[in-house]
């Protein structure tokens, strides 16, 4: 431009400023700009100043800011934020003080550049002085430097004036929460951190991936695998689960709480692995010296050309420390020097410690030998601790494999969930928390008919006409059957499965399904028995929905083994099937055979719907499977897709609240992404009353007066 006789103008100039990729260039750019007397220009030389603080040239940048009229806070905040940015942080806490000398007022970008200043020189009283004038000034109120001095105090090792600053917020953000929360961890006070996480999520504020990986540590802290499962959850409810940062802080909470399994399922799940969180489960398992797997992940690191890094080479060391390997730690030493990472301090110091403890002196010398620097403590406690340490190889990791639970066969009518049935061996409750005798259900079909009072006795007759229609055709007796059974009428429908017999039309499939719902909601297990008879002699018990329906009436009794029987006898299992075996052991207190039959069906391949979660979280409320329960919550969610409706969180609600676990109960309301109904405040109620709680039951009081204010009945309950 200059070459064909253009010339400059501000505008031009502003632009290039922009572009300068070199500090050569910025240098040029102003020597052009003077030559051309556009440096009298505040705006220009303002982003001048920037681009050499950018290009760490604080001389240059530091003469053009004498330079400038200095009346206001721009080329001030613009001069703070280059010492700030470059760690001159005595010459930035300096031009503030000029800066107020020279009565010139801060505004909030002065105070959050001078406030990182603070954060890279770790002042305490610094900070506290600036503190004072943001009060003077009515800054305190202004969320952004707020968090700033939340997160300096809690960095300085002062977490009382930062909870102190918190507690003055009017309004929090989501970043106040963040930075409170991660203050907490930082001084581990764990138990805290994951309260105000759960006062974060009450308020309503959605946490960001550093609030998550916080909570995560949290859980490492306390060694509560429980907790991160519930939190877990959190993520994959708010699709944070796929970030890389967030997996590699679940594999290494899920480790360091000595859940390898949930681990490995999260990494062998992953679709892109990378060196971070391959060395989360390394360092995982060195820590709880199941140092083979270790090495195992670090052969799949290389088969998938992932490079590793420094902390990848110092947990295999500490494996082979471990395994007592001299051999293996030659080899990963060997890896090292490849990558050219033997020299690095940390890689030194195991390296040290390793060829010490296998009694390989001359070879921890020769590491020594290698370096400028003095050996560390680490490295002078290891000669002066040379004992040989033997290690006992554990087994090699088991091809993990993953239950899915499978559906439970209430029936196909909603108003069935919960019914009881009755037979001479007792009465048996399904699964649901609510639970309502059959005879006193009220239908919202129909005309209100009671069953009761609906009879055909042995002399009825069908009035002329219909009854030729129905001894000529199987349809109309289905139809009166099934909307019979629809309405609640069961009495009837087995009443005119009588006639249809008497008058020898045959049955077919759709007549037994309807027949046999009406004789489990009757809880009359001669009659279905009889019915059983009826379409084994005609072949239809061979068909895969009767064998379904007989399994879940046989269970519902509790006649097990004649369930078991009809089921091993099967060449072909459907979803109904082992849907009914699974509840029917859930039901009979028997949840660890519920789960034997989730793994068996899921290495079959039977098809997952919402009704069946319920049923399996219900076996494991009533087995008290607590991590189970979770585990499959996550299986439901970011394996199989399907949503969590609220039935499914009221049954974990439930789950929780059984085994006592109250806390997480309310964690779990928290984390839900809609606004919880009455059905999980009342459970959470009910568990509150049998472990005695009385303050989170006051709270689930309180929220239900807000969720449903006229269920005062419901309250009343338990006073």
């Amino acid at each position: 431009m200059s070459d064909e006789g253009v010339i400059s103008n501000k505008v031009t100039c502003l632009s290039v400023v922009k572009a300068c990729t070199s500090l050569l260039k910025v240098r040029l750019l102003f020597s052009h700009i003077v030559e051309m007397s556009l440096d009298s220009d505040s705006f220009l030389t303002n982003n001048l100043v920037h681009c050499y603080s950018k290009h760490r040239s604080l001389d240059d940048a530091f003469f053009l800011f004498q330079r400038m009229d200095k009346n206001d806070t721009v080329p001030w905040n613009t001069m703070l934020a280059g010492f700030s940015q470059n760690g001159f942080c005595n010459q930035a806490f300096a031009l503030f003080s000029q800066m107020i000398y020279e009565c010139v007022k801060p505004d909030e970008v002065t105070y959050l550049a001078v406030l990182k200043s603070c954060v890279n020189h770790g002042c305490t009283n610094e900070v506290r002085k600036i503190h004072v004038m943001l009060v003077e000034d009515g800054m305190e109120s202004n969320n952004p430097v707020a968090n700033t001095i939340i997160d300096l105090y809690a960095r300085c090792m002062n977490i009382e004036d930062a909870e102190a600053t918190f507690n003055k917020m009017c309004k929090r953000d989501a970043v106040s929460w963040s930075v409170m929360i991660t203050g907490h961890i930082q001084h581990l006070h764990a138990e805290k951190a994951l309260f105000l996480f759960n006062q974060m999520l009450f308020c309503g504020s959605k946490p960001e991936k550093s609030t998550y990986m916080s909570a995560l540590k949290a859980c490492v802290v306390l060694k509560s695998s429980r907790r991160g499962r519930l939190i877990h959850f959190g993520i994959v409810l708010h699709h944070l689960e796929h970030d890389p940062f967030i997996r590699s802080s679940l594999i290494d909470m899920y480790m360091k709480s000595g859940n390898t399994e949930d681990a490995c399922f999260i990494f062998a799940n992953m679709p892109q692995q990378d060196t971070v969180i391959c060395n989360s489960l390394i360092n995982g398992y060195t820590d709880i010296r199941e140092s083979r797997e270790a090495l195992v992940i670090f052969r799949h690191m290389v088969h998938q050309c992932l490079r590793p890094d420094e902390a990848t080479f110092v947990s295999l060391l500490k494996a082979c420390i471990n395994l007592a390997d001299l051999e293996q730690g030659r080899q990963i030493h060997s890896y090292a020097a490849e990558d050219g990472m033997d020299f690095h301090f940390q890689v030194v110091n195991i390296l040290t410690e390793m060829y010490a403890k296998c009694n390989c002196m001359k070879d921890a010398l020769h590491v020594l030998g290698l370096m400028y620097f003095q050996p560390s403590g680490l490295v002078r406690h290891t000669f002066s601790n040379m004992k040989e340490e033997t290690q006992h190889c554990l087994n090699e990791l088991k091809r993990l494999e993953y239950m899915t639970p499978i559906k439970y066969m209430f029936s196909s009518d909603s108003e069935l969930q919960g019914s009881w049935v009755h037979s001479n061996q007792g009465s048996h409750a399904i699964m649901p928390i609510t639970c309502v005798k059959a005879d006193s259900m009220s239908f919202a079909h129909g005309d209100g008919l009671d069953d009761k009072n609906v009879k055909i006795d042995s002399t009825f007759r069908f009035p002329q006409g219909l009854g030729s229609v129905l001894q000529r055709d199987i349809v109309p007796y289905n139809t009166i059957i099934s909307v019979s059974v629809e309405k609640g009428l069961c009495n009837l429908a087995m009443d005119v499965f009588s006639q249809m017999i008497a008058h020898s039309v045959i049955a077919d499939i759709v007549t037994y399904i309807s027949i046999l719902k009406a004789c489990i909601i009757l809880g009359s297990l001669e009659q279905g028995m009889q019915v059983h008879v009826l379409a084994t002699e005609v072949a239809y018990d061979g068909e895969d929905i009767l064998k379904g329906i007989f399994i879940d009436m046989y269970m519902k009794y509790g006649y097990i083994k004649d369930a078991e029987n009809i089921f091993e006898h099967s060449s072909k299992h459907d979803t109904l099937s082992w849907t009914a075996m699974v509840s029917g052991y859930a039901q009979h207190g028997l949840p660890w055979k519920a789960i034997q039959f989730l793994e068996q069906m899921h290495k079959e391949g039977a098809e997952l719907d919402e009704i069946t979660f319920i049923s399996a979280f219900s076996a494991c409320s009533y087995g008290g499977l607590v991590d189970k329960g979770l585990h499959l919550c996550y299986v439901m969610c970011r394996i199989l897709g399907v949503i969590p409706n609220t039935q499914h969180f009221a049954c974990m609600i439930d789950l929780l609240g059984r085994a006592g676990c109250l806390y997480d109960a309310v964690l779990l309301l928290h984390i839900i992404p809609f606004h919880p109904a009455n059905v999980m405040f009342t459970t959470l109620l009910a568990a509150c009353k049998l472990h005695d709680d009385s303050e989170i039951l006051n709270f689930s009081l309180q929220c239900i007066q807000e969720v449903a204010p006229d269920s005062s009945g419901c309250q009343c309950l338990f006073f």
